[in-house]
């Protein structure tokens, strides 16, 4: 793997604890900024193959579920509880 030279504008006090944490570990400031994107990026990326493993296993139950129901349609329970209100509307106004 290359390397290259980034310039990175930090605050004060960011740069503070880097130069107190790199002092204290023996290590470059430059070190500790590489470890931190690397656990950065692995974070967001294991938060993405989680998320798709989500999606996959959300798929797999859909699956499953239709084929309990004959492979009918499952109904959306967006229009259902609109039904449901207006028929209760009707209810409430008509009677």
């Amino acid at each position: 793997m290359t390397s290259e030279r980034v310039h990175v504008i930090l605050d004060s006090s960011q740069r503070r604890v880097l130069a107190i944490r790199a002092k204290q570990t023996g290590r470059s400031i430059s070190d500790l900024v590489r470890e931190a994107l690397d656990l950065w990026m692995s974070s967001d990326n294991e938060t993405k193959q989680i998320r798709a493993k989500a999606l996959e296993s959300a798929a797999q139950l859909r699956k499953r579920i239709a084929s309990h129901n004959l492979n009918r349609p499952i109904p959306d329970a967006v229009e259902i509880l609109d039904q449901v209100r207006n028929e209760r509307t009707d209810d409430i106004y008509h009677r």
